[in-house]
């Protein structure tokens, strides 16, 4: 046994190394950062002082290194764009992250009784509503559902709000948005599941 989670405790380091170095190449392959604090009257030295206080003029290695030592002491930097610690900014949205995780998470759960009524009523008008519904869940893409929610209710019809938290209402769209594709997997899943068991023979027996 300790064996065991030693070697799943290397793993998830392993793991947790390679997704960090993935993120960091991918912060450095979207371009020099400086890039966006470019105004006219700049000067050269103001640029490469803002390349050393970066960290820029350092081998790529050594700004992994010094980029995870800073993450690890959760020191995420300054933003560029609001010149405010970055922990701050999230800090501040996290708690609108949390709510509409739990609520997506509750939309998503939808799926279980609608996968059992799918499949205890086989062949009913509410068995092939189940599956359109978990059709078109993992078929559609969220973000084009997303946006057409939003030209229809917010746009067209103007129900909705549709980019800022303005109530309970402003949850509505993002959480079909988010828990539409759960709920279809559950669907499928839930009526599959349930079928295999209806069609057992001690099932049968109990019916008879």
């Amino acid at each position: 046994m300790a064996v065991y989670l030693l070697r799943r405790f290397i793993l998830m380091l392993i793991t947790l190394v390679i997704v960090s170095v993935m993120i960091f190449a991918a912060s450095r392959y979207s371009g020099d950062p400086r890039a966006m604090m470019m105004r006219p009257g700049v000067t050269v030295e103001q640029y490469e002082a803002w390349g050393r206080e970066m960290g820029l003029d350092k081998p790529l290695p050594v700004q992994y290194l010094v980029w995870a030592g800073k993450v690890l002491r959760g020191d995420f930097g300054v933003g560029i764009m609001q010149h405010r610690p970055v922990l701050d900014i999230i800090m501040e949205r996290l708690p609108a992250t949390i709510q509409l995780g739990i609520t997506s998470t509750i939309f998503a759960l939808i799926g279980v009784p609608l996968g059992v009524l799918s499949a205890v009523r086989r062949g009913s008008a509410m068995d092939y509503v189940g599956r359109v519904f978990a059709i078109m869940g993992q078929a559609l893409p969220p973000f084009w559902i997303g946006l057409v929610m939003i030209l229809m209710f917010s746009v067209q019809l103007d129900w909705l709000p549709a980019a800022k938290k303005s109530g309970a209402l402003s949850f509505i769209m993002p959480t079909i948005t988010l828990g539409w594709f759960g709920a279809a997997g559950l669907v499928r899943l839930v009526r599959s599941s349930m079928l295999d068991v209806l069609d057992e023979e001690y099932i049968k027996l109990a019916r008879a």
